[in-house]
């Protein structure tokens, strides 16, 4: 009888053990498709504006989460950021030109932010530098995202920061 309450209690540890293992990879595993998930949309999200900024000329003085550029190759304004709901957002416009020397100066923008991806991402940073036709450089911008898992960062490694940097190629602020 002792023998059969030893055996019950060995294998109910077994089981209990076997069961907490199960359950902590499958919580894991859930944990890092979503973090993967978040990841996709935001070097998507990436790619897209670095394809935008590569032809763009920024307008105005863009903030560490916000920036308006004109992309010279569509004609159209382009401003984005980081929405309350933590997703990364766009809104197009038009640009106005300078009367005198034509040049895209400021956009108005007619349409509503849409979201651009659909995971976390907890904070965006744009760090800019314009065209400069004096010192002839062109400008530059920097984008870093830090996404995160359920808006938990700092938590257990739950957060992938994301950065790239792209070149403007708006050369016509450098003629002779």
């Amino acid at each position: 009888m002792i023998e059969m309450i030893i055996a019950i209690f060995i294998f109910s540890l077994v089981m209990t053990t076997v069961t907490t293992i199960f359950v902590r990879v499958a919580s894991a595993r859930k944990k890092a498709k979503s973090i993967q998930r978040d990841l996709d949309d935001a070097r998507f999200a990436m790619e897209q504006m670095a394809k935008i900024f590569r032809t763009s000329t920024i307008i105005g003085t863009p903030t560490a989460t916000n920036i308006a550029v004109f992309d010279n190759s569509q004609g159209s304004c382009v401003q984005y950021q980081k929405s309350a709901t933590n997703k990364l957002q766009y809104r197009t416009g038009a640009g106005v030109k300078n009367g005198t020397t034509g040049v895209v100066e400021s956009c108005n923008f007619s349409s509503a932010y849409a979201d651009i991806s659909g995971g976390n991402v907890s904070s965006l940073n744009f760090d800019t530098i314009k065209t400069d036709n004096i010192a002839k450089k062109v400008g530059k911008i920097t984008i870093a995202m830090k996404i995160c898992y359920n808006n938990n960062c700092g938590v257990d490694g739950d957060e992938v920061m994301v950065q790239t940097t792209v070149s403007l190629r708006d050369y016509w602020g450098l003629k002779k």
